[in-house]
């Protein structure tokens, strides 16, 4: 790609006010009368934005806001300050190879990468020929020498998406916020995970406790109202669309990466999932053979309330060991006023005690609630986001 025209962007953000990323993908969803769902996705890739908040003062405040004068709506190359990595070694002048491993991070073949000295106005674009090998390839040589701790940083093309603001702390001090959208659909290799279940991927990454997660029990239910008579309520599908909301805190560059590539691989909401309640759904009240297709649990009204619900009948069972299986319920009893049975597809394979289960929960097949997912940025290795899905009705 050519450069000409585009303007470096050189100030560097407050992470003190963290940085935010967004991903929008686009699906229509067309939904079924009795709770099943058509979805497509209706862009190449997700739209990408970055927000985050500058501190500047002095010349470098009148330069900002003449930069932004003059080019607000141009078209900048900005750094994803996330993704910035730290030559180790002087880099000469006529340089086409950057030693830096772009692994987990937002380089990409023909977009621009920016070297970014102690000021704003240290910066100097390149165009990125290759990632491959460990290390950053240009198309074209440095025009200059850079020292040792100089940042390199992906900068793929934006514009800002909302007018800037430029509030001042005194005449010499401003604290900017500003959105961009990059140019393009942003890119990403596609990595859903390796825990499957029936056809569909199986979310396992731990969620964040320190935020209360939510499941709601949501119906598709119409109510009709005359306001002279008796209230109809009609559901039709006759058992809840759950929405389950956890927030992930991402503390590695592995995990981030993990995380990214499992969102562009559900596609928005047009992918499926499923997702365990993370919760004590189900307690083993007695041991359970090797070969034995049968589960007794502490009695918690399966029988009388979920019998033959095809939302609630697929269970994650999860041994103190670590072992994860899954398995689905076919038939559900009272033995006792205290003890529930459960008849499971197939054997777990292994004689497991009560105290030698960890966790027995709910699954549901879910896709995503909102095609717009979130990162909130606390430093290059650590991030925040929220997931939330939505269950639908299914013949799996």
């Amino acid at each position: 790609m050519s450069l000409e025209g585009i303007i470096p962007w050189g100030w560097a953000p407050d992470w003190g006010s963290g940085i935010r990323e967004w991903l929008e993908w686009l699906t229509d969803t067309l939904p079924a009368h009795g709770g099943e769902e058509q979805r497509r996705s209706l862009r190449l890739g997700p739209r990408q934005q970055f927000e985050f908040r500058v501190l500047a003062q002095g010349s470098d405040r009148a330069w900002l806001e003449s930069v932004l004068w003059r080019h607000g709506n141009g078209r900048f190359a900005v750094p994803l300050w996330p993704d910035a990595l730290t030559l180790e070694a002087a880099l000469p002048s006529g340089s086409t190879v950057v030693p830096v491993d772009p692994q987990g991070r937002q380089f990409a073949a023909g977009e621009p990468v920016a070297l970014l000295g102690d000021s704003p106005r240290q910066i100097e674009l390149a165009e990125v020929a290759s990632v491959a090998g460990g290390v950053v390839t240009l198309a074209g040589a440095t025009a200059q020498a850079w020292p040792a701790g100089t940042q390199v940083i992906p900068a793929p093309v934006a514009r800002l998406d909302v007018p800037a603001a430029l509030p001042r702390f005194t005449g010499q001090v401003a604290s900017v916020r500003l959105r961009f959208e990059m140019d393009r659909p942003a890119a990403w290799p596609e990595e859903i995970g390796a825990a499957a279940y029936r056809g569909y991927p199986v979310l396992e990454e731990a969620i964040d406790w320190a935020e209360d997660p939510l499941v709601q029990l949501d119906r598709r239910s119409t109510t009709i109202d005359a306001g002279t008579g008796p209230v109809l309520v009609d559901d039709p599908v006759g058992a809840p669309l759950p929405l389950f909301r956890a927030r992930r805190t991402l503390l590695s560059r592995s995990e981030i990466a993990a995380w990214r590539s499992q969102l562009f691989a559900l596609d928005g909401r047009r992918g499926a999932i499923w997702v365990p309640s993370w919760s004590e759904d189900l307690l083993p009240a007695a041991t359970i053979a090797a070969g034995s297709t049968t589960l007794d649990v502490h009695w918690c009204g399966v029988a009388a309330n979920l019998a033959g619900d095809p939302m609630r009948r697929d269970l994650r069972i999860e041994l103190i060991d670590g072992t994860v299986l899954y398995r689905r319920v076919t038939a559900v009893s009272e033995l006792s006023a205290s003890v529930e049975r459960l008849t499971l597809d197939s054997a777990l394979g292994v004689e497991v005690a009560p105290e030698g289960f960890a966790l027995v929960s709910w699954l549901s097949l879910t896709r995503q609630e909102s095609d717009v997912a979130e990162f909130a940025w606390w430093s290059g290795d650590v991030a925040q986001t929220t997931c939330s899905f939505r269950g639908f009705r299914h013949d799996v």
